[in-house]
């Protein structure tokens, strides 16, 4: 009797388990970050993705602003600063995206912890997209908060210079011709990129 008690608990928590993969099967392993097709890169870890990438050269993928501490934070924190760009501190920024919902979220996630992830993803591929990039999201963050504050199957474009922003919950995507920066959250419903959401 015992034993088929232990087998009932058993199969109801594996029940439990498969009804959330099948609901909601990107976000059961983690945040998902994809260069393909062009690239064979592809990604899957949990918390903030940065991705970075230019469709005639390269894709990166970094996850939870991936600059390490110690020498290589040092080497990030001096780029920066040559750049004249402040940000806040990067780990922080990727801790605060991970904790807490887009309910929540105000002008502090977009003007300080978005900026810094994005600095993140640019500093070492186009050091000379960072501070117009930053500056760019800086004057556009009301916009891009309510954005990525939406319902989770909505997306909003709109232009912002010469790049076309691509929003969704918990997800930003700054895209030109052949250049596109990302940054997606635990909290992004989007398969690969912020725009691209199918039907569960």
């Amino acid at each position: 009797m015992r034993l088929l008690s232990l087998l009932i608990r058993i199969l109801h928590v594996l029940l439990a388990v498969i009804f959330v993969v099948a609901a909601n099967p990107w976000r059961a392993f983690g945040t998902r970050c994809d260069c393909r097709p062009e690239y064979a890169v592809y990604a899957e870890a949990e918390g903030v993705c940065e991705l970075t990438r230019d469709d005639r050269k390269w894709c990166e993928i970094k996850f939870n602003s991936s600059t390490g501490r110690g020498a290589r934070q040092a080497e990030f924190v001096q780029a920066l600063s040559k750049f004249g760009v402040e940000v806040s501190d990067n780990f922080t920024a990727a801790q605060q995206f991970n904790m807490v919902e887009p309910e929540k979220w105000d002008n502090k996630f977009i003007d300080e912890y978005l900026t810094s992830l994005l600095a993140v993803a640019l500093w070492e591929r186009a050091p000379d997209r960072v501070k117009p990039i930053i500056e760019l999201v800086r004057n556009a963050s009301e916009q891009i908060l309510k954005s990525m504050k939406r319902e989770p199957k909505e997306v909003d474009k709109f232009p912002l210079a010469q790049y076309t922003a691509t929003v969704s919950r918990g997800c930003l995507d700054l895209a030109d011709e052949v250049f596109a920066v990302m940054i997606k959250t635990r909290f992004s419903e989007a398969n690969e990129r912020c725009g691209f959401i199918l039907d569960r």
